[in-house]
């Protein structure tokens, strides 16, 4: 989950520590096995080297294959 940027930083760490919760709760833990995903409860700071790492490395490969946006 993300949030717009600006987000008041107590908005962002109790949406993170709600989401936290959930990603626990057995109706949730459960579900990978039928959805083929994995959730995971991180904190807002982990998520968002998640996402940088991830778009430096995809952004990196899109670029040297050339991919253009259809």
């Amino acid at each position: 989950m993300a949030a717009p940027a600006g987000t008041p930083k107590n908005a962002i760490d109790k949406l993170g520590s709600e989401i936290i919760c959930v990603t626990k709760s057995p109706q949730i833990t459960n579900k990978p096995v039928e959805e083929a995903v994995i959730p995971v409860g991180s904190t807002p700071a982990e998520f968002s080297v998640c996402i940088k790492s991830g778009i430096a490395r995809w952004g990196k490969i899109i670029k040297q294959a050339k991919i253009q946006p259809t």
